[in-house]
């Protein structure tokens, strides 16, 4: 180790001037190269190792150092990044989580929800009934965490900018969404109700991840209850699928079907957007948080079946739903905690105890949590996967990038050809153009053909309306001052 400082000796004077001396130190445009032809290599010794009052050769140096980006260290002990696990910028995790919540509501929408043999909800039902559109909603509210900013918001321009396209986006989704209603879809669309969440969402963008944990909570909590006492004493008809030209006609009551009454209400589903913005705006890139976010998800989801399951046989409230709800049996009640409200209508308002029940689009604070806390589950098995198998992922990753299309062409579907006849294999045939369609057109392009349109239509606004900032031009020359004057300001 001695050899290699051998002849630079701090405290050597003549080493000093050598150096001083040298092209190494003032020549600025000399490379590491042209440096070793004018300096011996004796004195060519690690920066830290420079004696006071001698710098560095300036100028570029070869790569013994990385760029620091202003980021903390990582911990050496742990993989901070997706282990590369990305598709053209996008998180593959989040993709193949809504290719998998698309596959869902497919599912839902074509496959039979209860069984002949014994009249019991199928499997399919069991799991995707409610819970496929929940994810689909929080995977809306990481995307818009996601364009804000991610785990640094946005600020300034760029934030005035995130929310013009936020309510370009929302209008979009809401006008195609109402206006491909006219073709009578045998389902329940839920675009109408996605683009007016987005809507809502504009003024959010800028909270933290425990200030948007708060407002998802304190939705899933006071939403609930506001539509239950909209629906207990307002009278309005339930408008399913609802057309611009019902918007036109109707505007009261389809107004009030998107906000309370309708299948995904936005004044409880929002707390689904408020949880995906938190978990957009969280460090998802390490291991350990992916693996918190699924613990805590099932604990969610475990705590609040449990909980209604108690209120409803521990607790009286199978008795208290029975006496207060005029003509309900037995049989009708089990019919709805099952399968959700029934006749196309919200649940029933006949006792506060119908805010304990866990049920499939009840829209109470349990089935909220119960939902929300499964989505948590989803993508931290998407995330994980994709970090250690990402091969396995790669067709629900092509289809989660192209969603909007996939959906609108479901919709299509359900709305030309008589899918309950044969359930099972309809619901083949369509997953299987779905994936096949969306893995060639991957091979071109990053996003689907909606999504192209979408991303170009707000992007262009959002420019429009809030433009970049111009570089600034040429100061004028102002009257050349004599040397030593004291013209001009000066700053302490």
């Amino acid at each position: 180790m001695n050899d290699l400082f051998d002849g630079f000796d701090g405290s050597s004077e003549d080493s000093r001037k050598k150096i001083r001396e040298s092209k190494f130190v003032n020549a600025p445009g000399i490379g590491a190269d042209e440096a070793a032809q004018v300096v011996p290599s004796s004195l060519l010794v690690p920066e830290g190792d420079l004696p006071p009052g001698i710098r560095p050769q300036p100028g570029r140096r070869k790569s013994f150092r990385k760029i620091w980006t202003g980021d903390p260290a990582a911990d050496a002990t742990e993989e901070t990044v997706f282990n590369g696990r990305f598709i053209k910028g996008r998180i593959t995790g989040f993709d193949a989580a809504r290719g998998f919540a698309l596959i869902g509501m497919v599912a839902v929408h074509t496959l039979p929800s209860w069984s002949p043999q014994n009249y019991e909800p199928t499997l399919t039902w069991i799991l995707f009934a409610g819970h496929s559109a929940a994810l689909f909603a929080v995977l809306a509210g990481v995307s818009l965490a996601l364009i804000s900013g991610g785990k640094s918001p946005h600020t300034g321009r760029r934030l005035r900018r995130d929310r013009v396209q936020i309510v370009v986006r929302a209008l979009l989704i809401l006008v195609i969404g109402m206006t491909i209603n006219f073709i009578n879809i045998p389902a329940f669309n839920i675009l109408q109700y996605y683009g007016l969440m987005f809507l809502f969402a504009v003024p959010f963008p800028r909270l933290s991840v425990r200030k948007l944990l708060l407002a998802s909570f304190l939705t899933a909590v006071v939403g609930p209850a506001a539509a239950f006492f909209v629906n207990a004493n307002l009278d309005y008809e339930v408008i399913y699928n609802a057309t611009p030209l019902d918007l036109l006609v109707d505007p009261f009551d389809t107004f009030w079907t998107l906000l309370v009454g309708g299948t995904y209400p936005v004044v409880t589903w929002m707390a689904f957007v408020f949880l995906g913005m938190a978990v957009g705006r969280m460090d998802l890139s390490v291991l350990r948080v992916q693996i918190r976010l699924g613990t805590a998800g099932a604990l969610c989801a475990f705590i609040s079946s449990l909980s209604a399951d108690i209120l409803l046989n521990f607790l009286g409230g199978w008795d208290r739903l029975l006496q207060r709800t005029p003509d309900l049996t037995g049989s009708d009640l089990l019919d709805i905690l099952d399968y959700g409200p029934q006749d196309n209508s919200f649940m029933p308002t006949s006792t506060l105890w119908w805010l304990t029940v866990n049920a499939p689009h009840a829209d109470t604070f349990f089935s909220l949590t119960k939902s929300a806390g499964l989505a948590l589950v989803a993508i931290c098995v998407f995330l994980v996967w994709s970090r250690a198998n990402p091969g396995i992922l790669l067709p629900l990753m092509n289809a989660g990038a192209m969603t909007f299309t996939l959906y609108v062409a479901h919709l299509i579907v359900l709305s030309t050809i008589d899918t309950a006849r044969f359930p099972g294999l309809w619901f083949a045939i369509q997953i299987s153009v779905m994936l096949v369609f969306a893995y060639f057109w991957s091979q071109a392009q990053q996003r689907g053909p909606v999504e192209s349109i979408i991303s170009w239509t707000t992007k262009s606004a959002g420019k429009a309306f809030v433009p970049d900032k111009a570089a600034p031009g040429p100061e004028p020359e102002g009257p050349k001052q004599k040397k030593g004057s004291r013209g001009g300001k000066h700053h302490r």
